[in-house]
């Protein structure tokens, strides 16, 4: 039988040594066993590395870990925790009788952690703008991976040393970007709100900052200045009219970005589709093409906004910035 009752699995990790087949010597830590429609699970040490540990409960369930390690193949090649397949790893238990079943052995799933902590934990220990950009990484990765977590929450993300993010509790991962776009922005929701230490506004002269540096007629990241009677915009390396001329001036791409002035004169940043990656409403845009980064001006206060054109520092006064 391909599942087995929270009960058996209860006793197969309280006695490891009895109960199941590779995992013999592993330490469980019975206080952190719970279930779920699916699974049954518990955190194990196995040999001095932490684990999760699960038990199928469902009929379903161990269809559903086959579909998502196929789903999980090219992220598992890039250093995604893996989730092993255990076959007849445990002994099943005839309940009536507390007896070991008649030879019979129910497959169960290890989950081994890498070195980190949860996400919930490191939230409270990480700056804004670090945490911002572990989420832009993991949203990335499941992109480029095409693959959906349909589970993402601070409980089930392990940030490591290098503020990678790696999901866990993978099981209900399938083929296909998108499914975790709603968790993704509750992240980003409570990331923002979130009183953790933010990263400092800092306008040295150490990081090229620039403002809307003189233009010229030649192309920049394929993208060429042009001036008509409506206002200004870009054309193509072909030279048709991609940004419209809305704009009363605009800089020079530079790494995929380029400054522009409203005809309200109001300042923000462009992609090279047009698209205002900073709205065209603030006093004062200053772009870093080493970074990706701009300092934004409001009024009298200012605040740096990451290469996607999210704010990733509080707005503080302007003056106590310089």
């Amino acid at each position: 039988m391909d599942y087995c009752s929270i009960f058996e699995f209860r006793n197969g990790v309280s006695m490891p040594y009895k109960m199941l087949t590779t995992l013999k010597n592993i330490e469980p830590h019975i206080e952190t066993l719970t279930r779920s429609k699916y699974f049954a699970e518990c955190r194990i040490t196995d040999n001095g590395a932490n684990a999760l540990l699960y038990a199928p409960i469902h009929q379903e369930s161990l269809h559903m870990v086959h579909r998502a390690n196929i789903a999980l193949m090219m992220a598992y090649k890039h250093g995604f925790v893996r989730m092993e397949i255990l076959n007849e790893e445990m002994q099943h238990l005839n309940t009536p009788t507390m007896q070991l079943g008649d030879n019979t052995r129910c497959t169960l799933i290890k989950e081994q952690l890498p070195e980190g902590e949860l996400l919930e934990t490191a939230i409270h220990r990480l700056s804004r703008e670090t945490l911002l950009q572990g989420l832009e990484r993991l949203d990335a990765e499941l992109r480029s991976y095409d693959i959906s977590h349909n589970n993402l929450s601070i409980n089930n993300i392990i940030v490591d040393s290098s503020n990678r993010w790696l999901p866990i509790r993978q099981y209900y991962t399938e083929r296909g970007y998108g499914g975790d776009s709603n968790a993704i922005e509750l992240l980003r929701e409570l990331i923002l709100k979130h009183t953790t230490p933010t990263t400092k506004v800092d306008l040295s002269a150490t990081e090229p900052w620039c403002d809307m540096p003189q233009t010229t007629d030649g192309l920049h990241d394929g993208r060429c200045r042009c001036v008509t009677e409506h206002g200004v915009g870009f054309k193509d390396e072909y030279g048709r009219m991609v940004i419209k001329d809305r704009y009363l001036a605009v800089g020079d791409f530079m790494e995929g970005r380029a400054i522009v002035l409203s005809k309200a004169n109001k300042m923000g940043l462009i992609d090279r589709s047009g698209r205002e990656i900073i709205e065209a409403i603030y006093d004062r845009v200053q772009y870093s093409t080493d970074s990706g980064r701009s300092i934004v001006v409001c009024k009298d206060k200012c605040a740096i906004f990451d290469y996607n054109g999210r704010q990733i520092s509080k707005w503080v006064d302007y003056e106590e910035s310089l």
